[in-house]
């Protein structure tokens, strides 16, 4: 599979159609938007409740197991309700809002697998040069 750069990303992303306040973007996709990464096989996201109707307002979904599904394209989507009751709060980080990077550095680092464990290192650099310790 091709491997996604940053201007392709941001290309794809621009066409969704769901509020900017209603997603975030997840995973290896969000650590390409903070620079941490150099590409992405596809594009995670999260939505709350309200991003989930407006999705299916504009696209016929495809649910790959219980919670994930597939939006259009390369992207993937998983609905985590109401934004205000998450544990992190996504951050916002130019024009997108990129799942916390601390929730992501604790769901690698229970993580037994090789492409996590190797961005552990990545994520802590970032983490310390940020000082993101909430």
């Amino acid at each position: 599979m091709d491997r996604m750069k940053l201007d392709e990303v941001l290309e794809i992303l621009s066409t969704l159609k769901v509020g900017r306040e209603e997603f975030w973007v997840v995973g290896s996709t969000a650590l390409l938007l903070r620079g941490i990464y150099p590409d992405a096989a596809d594009i995670d996201i999260a939505v709350t409740d309200k991003g989930l109707e407006q999705i299916k307002e504009n696209y016929n979904i495809e649910y790959k197991d219980e919670k994930w599904f597939k939006v259009f394209g390369k992207i993937e989507a998983v609905c985590d309700g109401d934004k205000n009751l998450l544990k992190y709060q996504p951050e916002k980080v130019g024009d997108y809002y990129l799942q916390n990077i601390r929730e992501y550095y604790d769901f690698i680092s229970h993580s037994t697998r090789e492409k996590d464990i190797a961005r552990m290192p990545l994520i802590e650099e970032y983490m310390n040069k940020h000082n993101k310790e909430d």
